[in-house]
């Protein structure tokens, strides 16, 4: 059975740390002692210090939760989403999958605005705290090609679970959950890059790349990586030689925060959205080359790290050329082949 994340990263984000742990593990001790439906009303008890009964009201069609609540204190006075609803709609998500399967996970119920968690970066997730706490519950660990992690984790006697872990859940798992894992979260980061050079006489070619920032290491071995002697953008540094990973090769391998490389690893990336929002490359040729010198990159140069090559160092478009020469190469009748010197 694959968990499915999103309704539980609902609740998650409006339950304090401790009630969301509590509430994992009276459902894991079977502390539930009943649920019933009768209609479009859901009825648990939860055996607790102090014994309590959580509702939730369906709608008749049954895509959305109307209102829940439980007679605890702590939802009674303040509305927070308790343990014992965290209890519940675990065993929901666990072991009665059609009904959550048919809720519309735009419309599920909130508490009151001042007991959700604070603002965060990113939105917090159930699959790394239910993880890390029932670590010693995980029953096998399947790496994927692709970089994905499935983990299957018996959160209660007989009930297996399956978190299928995007490549940054996986990156973290591995770095924290202490378990065996061919894949190793490595040292090394990756700062996400514009590379320019010439492409041909007359045009010019940029592409996104990820530059190593550190030792190479084992990677060196491992991963085709390109080398280029460059400037960086905006600076009279001396060039400098750098090494990098084609991003194109490796796009379906890119996480928000971390790159798998297959037999190596992940790897942390830089935040850079500018770099993000950019196409994956583009060849200017012509006018347009010559327009994007004359410019100093300026479309590129909202991203971190712009790498000029040596090659287009010292290129010069100049406005006003005036012609010194003109050379017949061939003549056959009115027609001529000339020669245009600068």
């Amino acid at each position: 059975m694959f968990a499915r994340t999103e309704f539980i990263d609902h609740f998650y984000q409006f339950a304090t740390e401790s009630d969301w742990q509590t509430g994992v593990e009276l459902y894991q001790a079977g502390n539930l002692i009943d649920l019933s439906m009768v209609e479009s009303l859901i009825v648990s008890r939860v055996d607790d210090v102090e014994p309590a009964e959580v509702r939730i009201k369906m709608h008749a069609n049954r895509r959305f939760i109307q209102w829940l609540e439980c007679t605890c204190a702590k939802n009674r006075n303040r509305g927070a989403f308790c343990q014992h609803i965290v209890a519940t709609v675990f065993h929901l998500d666990r072991e009665d999958p059609q009904l959550v399967q048919q809720l519309d996970l735009k419309m599920l119920v909130r508490p009151p605005s001042q007991n959700r968690r604070r603002v965060f970066a990113e939105p917090p997730t159930a699959t790394k705290s239910v993880l890390a706490h029932l670590r010693g519950s995980i029953s096998e660990i399947k790496p994927q090609d692709d970089g994905r992690i499935l983990v299957n984790v018996e959160i209660k006697r007989g009930v297996i679970t399956s978190y299928d872990l995007t490549i940054d859940q996986a990156a973290e798992f591995v770095a924290t959950a202490q378990v065996d894992s061919p894949y190793l979260l490595r040292e090394q980061t990756l700062q996400p890059s514009i590379y320019v050079k010439k492409d041909g006489r007359e045009a010019v070619l940029w592409r996104k790349v990820l530059v190593i920032s550190s030792g190479l290491g084992k990677l060196q071995s491992t991963v085709s990586l390109s080398k280029a002697v460059v400037y960086r953008r905006a600076t009279n540094d001396d060039p400098q030689e750098i090494y990098f990973i084609d991003y194109e090769k490796h796009r379906n391998f890119l996480g928000d925060r971390y790159l798998f490389l297959s037999g190596y690893g992940y790897l942390a990336i830089d935040k850079d959205d500018h770099w993000r929002a950019l196409a994956d490359g583009k060849r200017c040729s012509g006018d347009q080359a010559a327009m994007l010198i004359a410019s100093g990159f300026e479309e590129l140069t909202s991203c971190k790290n712009l790498f000029i090559d040596h090659a287009l160092h010292n290129e010069v478009v100049v406005d006003d050329l005036k012609m010194a020469e003109v050379e017949v190469k061939e003549a056959e009748g009115n027609r001529f082949r000339l020669s245009l010197n600068y």
